[in-house]
């Protein structure tokens, strides 16, 4: 039976996509092993290669508060560009539309965050009964 820094190991590979052969190799451990590790440790595995592709992204700065932030830069400073226009400007039409671009991309950086108060109404819950909402309570 192999220890737990083994397996461990094993995790931290599988969750940077290593292949089984390659594992197999690196570890001196059976496929039929590896594949049976895989399935008891599967949650851990996922979880730590969602950590590992979260740091990337935060690494380089494509995190969504990040990206909120640059549209809301860039919203910022095409309007003020246009408060120093003239609006006969025929440049004006395009930082408009520069504008609007960003502007419907910064919105949807918005989707799905939200607030949770106490109550509120589970939209899906509507769909699914057609006409009515249910209220889930939180922290109660």
């Amino acid at each position: 039976m192999k220890n737990m820094d083994t397996k461990e190991r094993f995790i931290e590979l599988r969750a940077r996509s290593y292949s089984f052969d390659k594992i197999a190799e690196e570890l001196d451990v059976s496929k039929p092993t590896l594949i049976k590790w895989h399935k008891e440790f599967e949650r851990e595995i996922v979880n730590l290669r969602y950590i590992h592709v979260e740091g990337l992204l935060e690494k380089h700065g494509l995190l969504k508060q990040k990206k909120i932030e640059v549209l809301a830069e860039v919203l910022q400073r095409t309007l003020d560009e246009i408060r120093t226009r003239d609006l006969s400007d025929v440049s004006v039409k395009h930082l408009i539309e520069i504008t609007k671009l960003v502007d419907d991309r910064l919105e949807k950086e918005f989707d799905g965050i939200v607030y949770l108060t106490k109550e509120f109404t589970d939209p899906l819950q509507s769909l699914i009964d057609n006409s009515m909402t249910r209220t889930i309570r939180l922290g109660e």
